[in-house]
């Protein structure tokens, strides 16, 4: 019992972990966010929201491997939950990293479907297609 205990409780560190990669890779390493500060607290808040949702999958991954692998050494169980932590927080770390912030576009009326403005929106379209797949990289 004690064991499961101790296990629990490193995991919930490693937690801690997961929680704040998101947050403190951005402000550490990410873009600028470039309008006032009092919005740039908002991105941060949302990623801590992240950060918490992603801390709550990572104990559950590891209480389930715990689960599983409850007749292996504890030993074995530490590696898994090291595991878990160097993927949850490599991919938060990254996503800080690479997080870029747009102005949104001011409240413009709803394009007249003319020609030209039609021939605008499919640019639009091309241009937010191209964006997609560099997401992806």
């Amino acid at each position: 019992m004690k064991r499961h205990i101790l296990l629990a409780l490193f995991r919930l560190l490693l937690a801690l972990g997961v929680i704040f990669a998101l947050p403190l890779s951005n402000l550490r390493w990410g873009a600028q966010y470039p309008g006032d500060g009092q919005q740039a607290f908002g991105f941060i808040l949302i990623f801590f929201v992240i950060g918490f949702a992603a801390a709550a999958v990572f104990v559950g991954l590891g209480s389930l491997g715990q689960f599983l692998f409850r007749k292996r050494s504890a030993r074995f169980t530490v590696f898994v939950d090291l595991a878990l932590f160097l993927v949850f927080a490599g991919f938060l770390i990254y996503g800080g990293v690479r997080a870029r912030y747009e102005d949104a576009t001011p409240n413009n009326p709803p394009e007249s479907p003319t020609a030209a403005g039609a021939g605008h929106s499919a640019i639009a379209v091309h241009a937010a297609y191209q964006r997609w797949p560099s997401f992806l990289r």
